[in-house]
């Protein structure tokens, strides 16, 4: 659904009531390969430690790993930093991205894996990051 639309934002609600997501500066395609460059980053908006929305920025010594798509699941960021698999989801930030609130490893979610409540797929006309 989202392969070669060009840059997009996703945005991810889990059942917790966290939201977070993650911007593609290029189009998503299916094959299982990483790809990406140094304008994708991801974000929180709604988080559990009161964190203001905040951006994140990919580790400059991982520009290989901003984002992957695997054709059988949804969209992923960095090295499983968000990763979409159905109505389930799993992150291990920081591992591609850089943590700037030093909360680590549950910044996004309170655990590793959470439960999509929903997500959305935006395409980006205008967007200068």
């Amino acid at each position: 659904m989202c392969d070669l639309k060009g840059p997009t934002f996703i945005v991810i609600k889990t059942t917790d009531g966290d939201v977070f997501g993650g911007y593609n500066s290029q189009s998503w395609n299916s094959n299982v390969n990483f790809y990406g460059d140094n304008k994708c980053f991801i974000f929180t908006l709604v988080n559990k430690h009161g964190i203001k929305p905040s951006k994140y920025i990919p580790d400059s010594t991982k520009t290989n790993y901003i984002y992957s798509s695997y054709g059988s699941v949804g969209p992923s960021f960095g090295y499983d930093d968000i990763d979409i698999q159905g109505q389930k989801g799993i992150q291990s930030f920081p591992s591609t991205y850089i943590d700037t609130t030093g909360k680590g490893k549950l910044t996004l979610t309170p655990s590793k894996e959470f439960i999509i409540q929903d997500y959305e797929v935006y395409k980006c006309l205008f967007f200068k990051p």
